[in-house]
């Protein structure tokens, strides 16, 4: 072997001595001990600063080399190296800054940082697991003297600070913590310099002169670069205190300082990198949408946008009240759920941190931005062509909610089980999935009922927003991680998708029980009863105040459950009050900014484009000269529409390209995050497409989801769980706080001008689309992975992240 590879699996082994530091140190930190921030400091140091820029550094150059010597060889037996570089680098700065705000906490930031670590840690060692095990004997086996000698050529020329002859003075710290248990040692600044000095006389035939010896010491540039550029000058604290004045009587007049006076442009240097980046995030969401909607109106159908300034003003609230409700989730509800999920199993029984998970994942639904776009869809609902789906919609409407927060409860309780246990997501899947196909057959055969199948199926697409998901997969989390279980890398897979089939299962039971309970004829006689002694709304009922009465009832008792579940129970106390207080305003003052743009802007925009699109392909009143092309025409023009836009929308979100990264890092590339986002973008615009035809020509949903969910299911059989995981969670990610009210208003709209029953069914379809798309992908990647490692080795490959 090399010396260069015999370097870099040395390496290896003194980054293992490293991590068992950061390990030590990060668990004490959790247990609650004073934590040594210098130790975690130099760890992740360390690794920034030598493994990112020279020993990854090295492994880049012999990674090219080995490319140039055999490209098939090389390609088929480890991933890009280069860009799995990156990812560590990525990951190792996200560490940085993350130890930075738990430090702020301090003892109580142990348990926020100790599941990053355990993250950042996981990925490294599979990373070098990967290195040893296909890299180094392939590099061995390819490469010649001639290339490790020009290998050697453009070496960085860095030495290890830690491990090496000289010992940085940085590290001098973490070094004594390593060599501990091999007895006291004193460390030098320069350990080995008399040797050196001895072996340099000798070399030089001059053993007897012990002239003067010039020692040197390694140090940073930045050091250097601070240490000349401060300058220091001695100053009397009497020149910075005023004089001392005193009255008549010789007593002491009180010193009061002039008020601080903050100008208007100070305001904006502080606020305006603070704000920009947080909003920069929304509007990336919502503009690029709303102008699609714009131009496709104006452009293709030839016709303008009604209340233009009151929708400007719409989404101008939207992006606003998004981006104080998502920094405020930051802030407030999500310290709240991590905490609680890692101290309640260490204080109460399984069974009660069970309760306390279902009673939250019921709370998180009321606090969901979509919910309320879903009540509002109940006044678009016509009584007498669906009378069930009507009455869900407006006198069950609180019960609607209540049984969609009791199945985001039960796939909390199931999830976070899971958790504990290490259970696999599969036989969840089937056991979910049965009953819930079952049970659409038997209302898609009752034609009393199978008008609700749309709406109960996009109840699962509304349930997996900004709140219950990071709010319940912290709470899932914290408590596997209070266990010590749940430490696969998949572990935090798997919530979204109960969270979403679970509901969908409630909806259906709720609209068995409507239907016994009460007649169509006595719905519709207690509508026109309704409608015929309807007053004048109070002020509490019309805009903008029903909404931001909303925006309070949604986000406060859901405060006030984790408030007592944390003083009660818990009997806890609260760690950076301010900081909760800030967070969880904002998300009161969001929530309420969003439902008044929701009403102005998202809705009626959506609600617009919906009930103008049929004018492509039919006669609709308020659209002259229509319909504006022939059918055969039309109807593309329109399914194209609704496919640019859902693969738009999804391309755009946040979640997709965070959970790309992460699936990226967990399969060690095999699973590229281009791959994924493009497959589950594809999959929700062909979803999407598909749902508008449903409501152009009134198909049953019924024919179309069943079909979908079995092969959804023959494709899990054969996936392996990793792919599993990602695909089914892939559709919630889609399913964000602008999407689904747009599309929602969109589908409704265009159900009402095509007098379709109903407009729902849309995202139902789009929750369907990635799975299936996903999964097809994770095979496809599978099978090129075996293929690759036949043609390298004549053997099949392993599979999952290490394929």
């Amino acid at each position: 072997m090399s010396k260069l590879l015999e370097r870099l699996a040395a390496d290896h082994r003194h980054l293992q001595q490293v991590f068992d530091v950061l390990r030590s140190v990060v668990d004490s930190w959790a247990e609650g001990k004073t934590p040594d921030l210098v130790l975690v400091h130099d760890c992740i140091g360390y690794c920034a600063n030598y493994c990112d820029l020279a020993h990854h550094a090295r492994e880049d150059i012999m990674y090219e080399r080995m490319l140039a010597k055999d490209r098939a060889a090389t390609e088929g037996a480890t991933v890009r190296l280069d860009e799995a570089h990156r990812r560590l680098a990525e990951l190792t700065r996200d560490l940085q800054r993350e130890t930075e705000q738990a430090a702020r906490l301090g003892d109580g930031g142990g348990q926020q940082i100790k599941a990053s670590v355990d993250r950042f840690l996981e990925h490294y060692r599979q990373h070098m697991a990967m290195e040893e095990e296909n890299l180094f004997p392939l590099a061995d086996r390819l490469l010649d003297a001639d290339d490790w000698r020009a290998i050697d050529a453009r070496d960085p020329a860095q030495s290890d600070p830690l491990f090496s002859d000289h010992v940085d003075k940085a590290y001098s710290r973490l070094y004594a913590r390593i060599v501990e248990p091999y007895g006291p040692v004193s460390v030098e600044l320069v350990p080995g310099l008399e040797a050196e000095n001895a072996q340099a006389d000798a070399s030089s035939g001059d053993a007897d002169n012990h002239g003067p010896k010039f020692s040197f010491q390694y140090v940073r540039f930045g050091d250097f670069v601070r240490e000349n550029s401060v300058h220091e000058e001695s100053i009397s604290y009497n020149a910075l205190t005023p004089k001392l004045l005193t009255d008549e009587d010789g007593k002491e007049i009180p010193y009061h300082p002039p008020p601080l006076r903050v100008r208007g442009i100070d305001i904006y240097r502080l606020l305006a990198p603070y704000l920009s980046v947080r909003a920069m995030e929304q509007i990336k969401a919502v503009v690029p949408l709303a102008l699609y909607l714009v131009l496709f109106q104006i452009l293709v159908l030839r016709q303008g946008v009604d209340e233009g300034l009151s929708a400007v003003f719409g989404l101008t609230a939207v992006i606003a009240g998004l981006m104080l409700f998502m920094e405020g989730l930051k802030l407030g509800l999500m310290p709240f759920g991590e905490v609680i999920g890692d101290t309640l199993p260490k204080k109460s029984p399984l069974w009660i941190v069970l309760l306390v998970t279902f009673l939250l994942g019921i709370g998180v639904t009321f606090a969901e931005p979509a919910i309320g776009a879903l009540q509002a869809a109940g006044a678009l609902v016509d009584v007498v062509q669906a009378p069930y789906l009507y009455a869900l919609l407006n006198e069950w409407a609180g019960a609607l909610v209540l049984v969609v927060g009791a199945g985001v409860g039960l796939a909390a309780v199931l999830g976070t089980m899971r958790f504990v246990y290490g259970w696999s997501l599969k036989p969840y899947i089937y056991a979910s999935l049965i009953p819930t196909l079952g049970l659409t057959t038997y209302i898609a055969l009752n034609p009393d009922l199978t008008e609700i199948l749309g709406l109960a199926w996009d109840c699962g697409a509304v349930t997996t927003g900004p709140v219950t998901v990071p709010l319940v997969l912290s709470l899932g989390i914290g408590i596997a991680s209070a266990t010590s279980k749940g430490n696969s890398s998949m572990s935090g897979f798997g919530i979204v998708t109960l969270a979403s089939l679970f509901p969908i299962i409630g909806v259906m039971l709720l609209s068995i029980v409507v239907s016994s309970t009460v007649t169509p004829d006595e719905i519709m006689a207690a509508a026109q009863t309704q409608s015929s002694v309807a007053v004048e709304p109070t002020w509490y009922e019309r805009t903008p105040a029903v909404e931001i009465i909303g925006g309070v009832r949604a986000i406060v008792p859901l405060v006030l459950f984790l408030f007592l579940i944390f003083k009660g129970l818990l009997r806890a106390t609260l760690q950076s009050r301010g900081y909760l207080i800030y967070g969880l305003t904002l998300c009161v003052v969001g929530m309420c900014i969003f439902n008044i743009g929701l009403t102005y802007g998202l809705a009626a925009l959506g609600n617009q484009s919906g009930q103008l699109l049929p004018a492509a392909f039919q006669i609709i009143e308020r659209v002259a000269n229509s319909p504006l092309y022939a059918f055969v025409i039309g109807i593309p023009i329109v399914i194209a529409f609704a496919w640019v836009l859902g693969f738009g929308a999804t391309l755009a979100e946040p979640a997709l390209n965070a959970l790309g990264l992460t699936v990226e890092n967990l399969t060690n590339g095999a699973f590229r995050k281009q791959t994924l986002m493009y497959a589950v973008s594809f999959g929700v615009a062909c979803g999407i497409a598909v749902g508008v035809l449903k409501i152009i020509f009134n198909l049953p949903i019924a024919s179309l989801l069943i079909p979908a969910y079995i092969a959804g299911i023959v494709l899990t059989a054969l996936s392996s769980e990793e792919f599993v995981n990602v695909a089914w969670d892939s559709a919630g990610v889609t399913t964000g706080p602008v999407t689904v009210p747009l599309v929602l208003a969109m589908g409704l709209g265009l159900g009402d001008a095509v007098d379709a029953v109903e407009g729902f069914g849309i995202l139902s379809m789009a929750s369907i689309g990635p799975i299936l798309s996903v999964l097809g992908t994770g095979l496809y990647v599978q099978w090129a992975a075996r293929r690759r490692q036949r043609e390298t080795y004549g053997a099949p490959a392993s599979e999952g992240a290490k394929a």
